[in-house]
């Protein structure tokens, strides 16, 4: 069909321009509503709070009272700031208190052996004696009696005197610790300052002779824990085993009063044996001392401060729900962790507890430190294989449901 002649074609090009002069500002409308709609919805399921790295300090504190004896390769004490290992020991107590207890156990047990020694010295013929019990038929109850009487008497001071026996190994095997860790505190003051030349240089003379003294009383120690361990159960029942009804009144006597005091021996070495053990104030984790409270050579009761020991590695992080953040948070939420300096370096993790009041959050951990916040303190544990510096800031994104 012709187009009439009064009228004018308008340009493709007016017409692209007066379409986007009308329906842009509705497309532009249309794509600001949709992403503030996606905006709002991510930011419902993930809230981004700042949170810093704590660790837990150690303050170790004396299990014994008696002496200082620091345990560094200067022989006098750990200086503030000073690099240690776990289960290195930081300063350890004179064993005098422990050699007095030894002493006086070790006098009870002879007095023991003695007594069952000196009884079974009073039987005609301790050989036959141990025989009896399975000789032939009796001639008469007397002589039954009789060798009843004589079998008791024998297992009774028998089990005594193995008893002392063993209790005796038992004192050696803590004599022998006790040397063992003096031994091992000569070799802790031979180590070399440094790890230059002098810690690749071959050992000394005095070094290789300790050495070789540590290894002899290792072995010893091994071997009388190994007798302990097998004698420990047959001394038992042989005591348990006396036949304390055919042992006359006197005898009845004397070997419950000496059952009871075996008991109480028993205890007593118990006792020493786990005092030896805690002579020696051992760091817990990897770190630093960063407090010291006492001097070498320096008398102290029992819990006393000796030092606190801050590891290098921070053990949780805490991060504070604001009110203006998560609205309820759980134990078990899940969050992902990365430090502030760093973004790369990434983990997971869950809450581990909740605070059960609101607290005022840290001023490094507020936008603003001079607007005060408010939140409930959470804890997120650090797993095993993240190593985060203590006082570090770190980002803490939780993700909601």
């Amino acid at each position: 069909m012709n187009q009439p002649p009064d009228t004018i074609s308008t340009p493709v090009r007016y017409r692209l321009q007066r379409a986007r002069a009308k329906y842009l500002p509705f497309a532009f409308f249309a794509t600001a509503c949709i992403g503030c709609v996606f905006l709002w919805q991510f930011q419902d399921r993930t809230v981004v709070q700042i949170g810093e790295v704590e660790a837990v300090s150690y303050t170790l504190t004396t299990p014994l009272a008696g002496v200082i004896q620091w345990a560094t390769s200067d022989g006098e004490k750990i200086p503030v700031f000073a690099d240690v290992k776990k289960g290195q020991v930081i300063a350890g107590l004179d064993d005098h208190v422990v050699r007095t207890q030894i002493h006086g156990v070790k006098q009870q047990v002879l007095a023991m052996n003695e007594f069952a020694t000196a009884r079974l010295v009073e039987l005609d013929n301790p050989l036959e004696v141990g025989l009896a019990r399975v000789a032939g038929p009796r001639i008469s109850d007397e002589q039954t009696d009789s060798s009843d009487a004589i079998n008791a008497r024998a297992e009774a001071w028998q089990a005594l005197s193995s008893f002392a026996g063993l209790s005796m190994k038992r004192i050696r095997h803590c004599e022998l610790k006790l040397e063992l860790r003096k031994i091992e505190a000569r070799l802790r003051t031979l180590q070399p300052a440094s790890s230059g030349s002098a810690a690749t240089a071959p050992p000394a003379p005095e070094r290789i002779r300790i050495q070789t003294e540590r290894l002899k009383v290792a072995g010893e120690i091994q071997r009388l824990a190994i007798e302990i361990a097998a004698g420990e159960t047959s001394a038992a029942e042989e005591i348990a085993e006396v036949d304390i009804d055919h042992l006359a009144a006197a005898d009845e006597i004397l070997f419950r009063q000496r059952s009871d005091r075996s008991r109480l021996i028993s205890e007593q070495l118990a006792s020493i044996a786990a005092m030896s053990e805690s002579l020696d104030i051992i760091s817990p984790a990897s770190g630093q001392v960063s407090k010291t409270f006492v001097q070498a050579r320096q008398t102290v009761q029992q819990g006393l401060p000796v030092a606190t020991v801050t590891p290098s590695t921070g053990t949780w992080v805490v991060v504070y729900s604001r009110e203006h953040g998560i609205v309820r948070p759980f134990p078990g939420m899940p969050v992902t962790i990365s430090l502030l300096r760093d973004p790369s370096q990434r983990f997971t993790a869950a809450v581990e507890s909740i605070g059960p009041r609101i607290e005022s959050v840290p001023g490094r951990q507020r936008a603003n430190s001079r607007i005060e916040e408010w939140g409930r303190p959470m804890r997120i544990a650090v797993p095993a294989n993240v190593v985060l510096p203590p006082g570090s800031l770190v980002r803490v994104a939780f993700e909601l449901e």
